[in-house]
This record gives structure tokens, sequence and C-alpha cells, in this order.
């Protein structure tokens, strides 16, 4: 039995059929067929990135209860063979409506409207295959920095890609992030909003 097979078994969906999609740059990604309903199934190590489908499942969770965006139904998540997996919902896409990117728009704008007493998240997570600190800080610009921008910034130094020139650059950013960005509450954000995590369908959707 393949890794595959046995992720199938565990999530209890042995038979079905599967094509293989394309799902980002890191994981393994495929569609699902079973008795008349479709899924979506992510893959991927589960000791290179431990608990990432986990978190991920829970950021999903998080939108849905807080937005109206059609965000994915998250069925499952676990591990089997070594391997880590995520059963999403299967939403189409559809043809874009006149007024999709006002609605995408409004529904951000509402989404940000959930404010909180401090920046962070509840859990650390994952940026692509980089992981992601979240711990609670009352200025933003400080756990913008220090959290997200200087752990990249550090991976960068180790493999010689940033000059000392380039660190002090990212320095001299860190004290201007409260004159560039305006003083706000904290919000609620999608932290990976590109073009392929929302797509039109009746109703805008974002993942």
């Amino acid at each position: 039995m393949n890794a595959l097979d046995e992720i199938l078994e565990a999530a209890g969906l042995q038979g079905m059929n599967i094509q293989r999609v394309s799902g980002g740059d890191i994981n393994e990604a495929y569609k699902l067929y079973w008795q008349g309903q479709q899924f979506f199934l992510k893959v991927n190590d589960a000791a290179a990135y431990p608990g990432m489908f986990e978190q991920e499942a829970l950021g999903l969770k998080t939108l849905a209860a807080n937005s109206r965006f059609v965000i994915p139904e998250v069925i499952q998540y676990g591990t089997a063979a070594s391997k880590q997996f995520l059963l999403l919902q299967w939403i189409e896409r559809s043809h874009t409506a006149v007024d999709y990117w006002q609605r995408m728009g409004e529904q951000l704008a509402e989404l940000h409207q959930h404010s909180h007493t401090h920046a962070g998240f509840p859990n650390d997570n994952y940026i692509g295959s980089l992981v992601q600190l979240n711990s609670p800080s009352q200025s933003w610009a400080e756990f913008y920095a220090l959290q997200h921008l200087q752990p990249l910034l550090e991976k960068l130094l180790q493999i010689h890609a940033f000059s000392s020139k380039e660190q002090d650059f990212a320095f001299r950013l860190y004290k201007r992030l409260p004159e560039i960005f305006p003083n706000e509450p904290h919000a609620l954000l999608h932290g990976d909003l590109w073009g392929g995590n929302h797509f039109p369908m009746k109703m805008a959707f974002l993942y």
C-alpha cells in the first residue's frame, strides 16, 4: 500500500477516483470523487512541516466564523505513512461576476472589522514552508518587524543572500513602520491573499 492509499484509508475514503491538481509550490494536491461528492486533498511530509495542516485548518475555520466569504469546509486532517494531509470541501470555479472585485473589497473590509486587543494569533503557523511566529504583542509594528520580518532576514543572512547594507535598510524600515502604517485596531487578516487563494464563484471565494 502506498502513502496515498494509506491516507485515504485513514480518512475513510478508500476506493475513490483521484485526479492530481495544482495545489501550491510545496504540497501534493488531489481532487477526489466519492459517492457523488468532490473533495480537495493536500499532502505533505509530516516531519518536514510539523502541524502545518492543523494550523491551516484552524486558519480556515477562523475565517469561516468571522466573514461572509465562502470558505472550504475542513473535513479532516491527520497523518498517515509519514505524511500529513488536509481534506477539504471542493469548491468549483464559476464565471467572474461584474461586481466580483467590489464584493471582494467589501467583504475584506468586513473581515478587518474583527479587532482584538493585541497583534498575533493563538498559534504559530506557516508562511509557505517557513514557520511564522505569532506571539501576542501590543504593538503591531514591533510584532511585524520582530516576528515576521526578522526571522526571514536572519535566514537570508545565514545563506549569505543579504548584505550588511541590506540588513541596515531592514533595520531602518523597522523603525519607520509606525510612520508608514496608520495606527488602527488590530484586525483579523488573511495572511496569504495572493491570486491563487481567491477566485470567482457565485460569491467571493477566499482560501
